[in-house]
C-alpha cells in the first residue's frame, strides 16, 4: 500500500512505537508556562493516583479496528469498543486537572499506521488508501504511563503500567 512513497516521506510506527493514545499529561509539541521537567516532578503524584484510582479492576477492553481514514498528515486506523474508553478517560480527567497547554484527550479510538514527513498532494495519499478493508480486534490490558523523548513515540521510555502488576 505505502510502497508509492519515497521512505525521506514517510515514518511508520514499529513494535512498542504503534499505540493507542490514552491521553497526554505534558504534549510534546505544547509550550508550557513553567519548565517540563518542573511540570512533570509537580503532576507525577497526582498522575499516578488517578491512574490507580481508574485502574482498581483488570482491564480487558475488547477494540474493535474497521476503519482505515487518511489525513494529511497520517494514516489512521479507527476503533470501536463499548465505551470503555470514554468512561476511563472521562475519569481520568476528573480525578487529574490536565494543564491548560496539554492536548486534550482523543475523542475516537485509533492508532497512527503511518505518518508523512513532509507534505504530499492529498489525493496520492487517498488514492492509495481508498477502498482498503480493516478487520481486526485488539484487546487493551494496561495502560503505560510514558515519557515520550520525540515526537509520536519515535523514542520513549515506560514509567509504569496500571494496573500495577
Amino acid at each position: 500500500m505505502l510502497k508509492n512513497f519515497s521512505k525521506e516521506s514517510l515514518w511508520l510506527p514499529k513494535n512498542e512505537q504503534l499505540h493507542i493514545t490514552f491521553a497526554h499529561v505534558i504534549s510534546p509539541d505544547s509550550k508550557y508556562k513553567i519548565d517540563r521537567t518542573k511540570l512533570w516532578k509537580d503532576l507525577h503524584p497526582e498522575v499516578k493516583r488517578a491512574l490507580e484510582e481508574i485502574t482498581k479492576k483488570p482491564l480487558n477492553i475488547e477494540v474493535q479496528f474497521n476503519e482505515l481514514l487518511s489525513f494529511q498528515a497520517s494514516i489512521i486506523v479507527k476503533g470501536y469498543d463499548n465505551g470503555s474508553y470514554d468512561k476511563l478517560r472521562n475519569k481520568f480527567i476528573k480525578l487529574f486537572n490536565l494543564p491548560d497547554e496539554s492536548r486534550r484527550p482523543p475523542n475516537i479510538i485509533h492508532a497512527t499506521v503511518a505518518r508523512f514527513r513532509n507534505e504530499l498532494p492529498f489525493d496520492n495519499v487517498k488514492t492509495v488508501t481508498d477502498g482498503i478493508g480493516v478487520s481486526f480486534t485488539d484487546s487493551t490490558q494496561k495502560l503505560q504511563l510514558i515519557h515520550e523523548e520525540k515526537i509520536f513515540v519515535q523514542s520513549h521510555s515506560v514509567i509504569s503500567s496500571f494496573p500495577r502488576e
